[in-house]
């Protein structure tokens, strides 16, 4: 008999759990570094014991979210791939607008199945050069064994794991059975802050495009529209949110000043074309609803008061029809040599689903027909939906749903058609005691054209459904090998 360390609770003739060899090929392709860990942990009863992490499992403002106990290993060949693909494939969907439409907001309108005159007026008209370029967003890939692929990529305000690195550090520093692992196998680590990472960027393009700021660069980050929306939980996030930005702003030289005020849209007035919180001039507007932002705040914009991220454009950039013009054009002759090759080796096979010929790895196949043969191998997508809603994995579902949900696609004429991507076994902690093969994704930031860092969600395998909050996923913290 063994007893848990921290717990005291006898364990009955354990047994070291093995790892198949496909387990461990998985593994090994996140990083030999974290191959031992999850080797070491299979070992040791205590690392199989949720309670061992209670500090993790404790929700709090800036965690709401359910976390995975064992954190993922991250080598430096890694994170120079992650880098690489989601940069690269971030500035390529940034180009689209621009190289593939020419800014025609006719065929914008058309192609994406968005109102003219809202593409006109709200996403051409309050468009400046900082809202593609400066924009920000994260793309979902799967490291599978033969490479990185994005199966989705959201350029937009409002995304899931850009707050948790904040508390994720403190809490997976306070573990001892963590903590003396990296001590006891000399590691230094490090949890990417993505939020003072993106917030460095925000402040740099206003420095970089010379808005007219002659005290206090301050940002009013946009929550919800009213002030009514906003709960306890946010207020209290919003607190930690100001803190780390004034923490920031000690960091330039010479030294700047500045507040974030966490807000709603109804917290904001204009006076004498200057937008304002609270009596104090606002700079840059971060906004957490998708794209929909205030005319009046956009006229701000307009006259270079005033930098507003991502906007509108987000209808744009955070669209996934995107992926499907990445995939269709790549040897069409628009995109330079080293670009068509990056698409080759980060996007799945994707179309727009439409009736018609389609080309599919080099034959021609006919849709929706073709969808109804290779149900098993695919994946449908409505172009602009969030949190997992209208996602439909073919191998998940009955032919019923499969055929209703072609149906409505097929009528709605803004959804995708995708290969479906294989998740690796990656195993995990899982449940009350004991571990299990989990589906990964991996959450990339880019803001601009800078990384900014990672975080995975995670199902077990078990649940055969697509990986997301809504549908039961845990976070997983990514520790960064210095």
């Amino acid at each position: 008999m063994s007893y848990l360390p921290e717990l005291g609770t006898p364990v009955r003739d354990f047994r070291s759990m093995e790892l198949t060899p496909e387990q461990e090929q998985a593994l090994r392709n996140v990083s030999e570094s974290h191959l031992e860990f999850v080797r070491y942990a299979l070992s040791r009863p205590a690392f199989l014991t949720k309670a061992s992490y209670k500090a993790l499992h404790t929700p709090d403002c800036m965690s709401r979210d359910p976390v995975q106990s064992w954190p993922t290993l991250v080598d430096p060949p890694l994170r120079a791939e992650l880098e690489s693909a989601s940069v690269g494939i971030c500035r390529l969907i940034k180009s689209i607008p621009e190289i593939v439409f020419e800014f025609d907001a006719q065929s914008i309108s058309e192609f994406y199945r968005l109102d003219l005159s809202f593409i006109k007026h709200f996403v051409l008209g309050a468009l400046r050069e900082q809202n593609i370029s400066g924009a920000i967003g994260r793309g979902d890939f799967i490291k599978g064994h033969e490479g990185l692929w994005c199966i989705e990529f959201n350029i937009a305000s409002n995304l899931g794991g850009l707050w948790e690195a904040l508390a994720w550090e403190k809490k997976i520093k306070s573990l001892p059975l963590i903590a003396d692992y990296l001590r006891e196998n000399g590691m230094r680590t490090q949890v990417t802050n993505s939020f003072r990472l993106m917030m460095r960027h925000f402040v740099n393009e206003v420095i970089r495009f010379g808005l007219p700021v002659s005290g206090p660069i301050n940002v009013a980050y946009v929550l919800n529209k009213t002030r009514a929306e906003l709960d306890g939980e946010d207020s209290k996030m919003g607190k930690y949110l100001a803190d780390d930005y004034r923490e920031l702003m000690h960091e330039f030289t010479p030294k700047m000043e500045g507040e974030l005020f966490p807000c709603a849209f109804d917290d904001l007035n204009i006076i004498d074309g200057q937008l304002y919180f609270a009596g104090a001039p606002v700079h840059l507007v971060v906004e957490c609803m998708g794209g929909d932002v205030p005319l009046h705040v956009l006229r701000c914009q307009q006259r270079n008061q005033l930098s507003v991220y991502n906007g509108p454009i987000s209808y744009l950039l955070c669209n996934k029809l995107n992926l499907a013009v990445l995939s269709e054009l790549q040897d069409s002759g628009i995109f330079a040599d080293e670009d068509q090759e990056l698409i080759r080796r980060h996007i799945p096979w994707t179309r727009k689903l439409e009736a018609g010929e389609v080309d599919f790895h080099g034959r021609k196949v006919v849709l929706p027909a073709f969808l109804f043969e290779n149900r098993q191998n695919l994946v449908l997508k409505k172009s602009i939906s969030r949190s997992g809603h209208d996602v439909v994995v073919g191998r998940y579902g009955d032919l019923a749903e499969w055929t209703r949900e072609i149906d409505r696609a097929v009528q709605e004429q803004d959804w995708i058609v995708q290969e479906f991507v294989a998740c690796p076994p990656l195993v995990y902690q899982h449940g009350e005691y004991g571990s299990c093969p989990h589906d990964v994704v991996w959450g990339l930031f880019v803001f601009g054209d800078t990384y900014g860092g990672a975080f995975l969600r995670m199902l077990p395998k078990t649940s055969k459904s697509a990986v997301n909050a809504t549908l039961g996923s845990s976070d997983g913290i990514v520790l960064e090998l210095l």
